[in-house]
């Protein structure tokens, strides 16, 4: 009787021992397999949506730039509306800023009074003549009125009424008049998913920003990320 339990005192132990083996090996092999399908399928949608958008920014960032036609940029009210979304990055995201302004980035959108002004900036790998130039071409109608600031002092760029530090992701400063932006009336914007491109207007972006209606239909549809403490989705249209 004694050596029948220790007998099987020895393969109870024997397979606890064989268990933890399995469940370790499990656990090296399938790192991640705790996620459900559909998570990972949605991670897997959110990787290729950002994917996809990238290759539309670098193909927007190199596209090569031609004379802007002045009978075909949108009015002031459009422009202002573009700028001001721009100015709140967390809502117009990372893929609209350089389909409408190509390489250079906004710094600051002056809106006091009327005297409405754009500040711009290129990175150091976009300092050369030639690439200012092309720039310029991108973000403004008349290229002679654009101010590229050469007041340098301190480590950095001033204009009459504003100074830039100097950085190697800043390291070109210009102001552009809003009245002078470029902003073509028949800009391509893409904004692409798995088998969908949703491509706005410029003068439908225009209706967001004034709370417009565009399409109809209720203000909140499905629910999607977390807004006032509630998951949201806001119609715009």
């Amino acid at each position: 009787m004694r050596r029948l339990a220790e007998k099987k005192l020895a393969e109870k132990k024997l397979f606890e021992i064989s268990a933890l083996a399995v469940l370790v090996l499990f656990t090296i092999v399938c790192n991640g397999c705790g996620k459900t399908v559909s998570e990972n399928k949605a991670t897997s949608l959110v990787s290729e949506r950002k994917l996809l958008a990238q290759k539309v920014v670098e193909a927007a960032k190199k596209a090569e730039c031609l004379p802007a036609d002045a009978g075909k940029q949108v009015d002031d009210a459009t422009r202002e509306s573009l700028m001001t979304l721009l100015a709140y990055p967390n809502q117009s995201g990372a893929y609209l800023e350089p389909q409408i302004l190509g390489k250079a980035r906004l710094e600051v959108f002056k809106v006091e009074g009327t005297d409405k002004q754009v500040f711009l900036s290129l990175p150091e790998s976009e300092s050369g003549k030639e690439q200012i130039d092309q720039a310029i071409c991108r973000v403004a109608v008349n290229n002679s009125q654009v101010e590229v600031s050469k007041d340098k002092e301190d480590g950095k760029f001033f204009f009459k009424d504003y100074s830039f530090k100097i950085t190697p992701e800043k390291a070109v400063f210009f102001r552009v008049p809003l009245s002078n932006l470029r902003v073509d009336a028949d800009l391509a914007l893409k904004f692409p998913y798995d088998h969908a491109t949703y491509a706005p207007t410029v003068t439908e972006l225009h209706y967001l920003m004034r709370n417009e209606g565009i399409y109809g239909g209720l203000l909140e549809a499905k629910p999607d990320v977390q807004g006032y403490g509630q998951a949201t989705l806001y119609n715009f249209g």
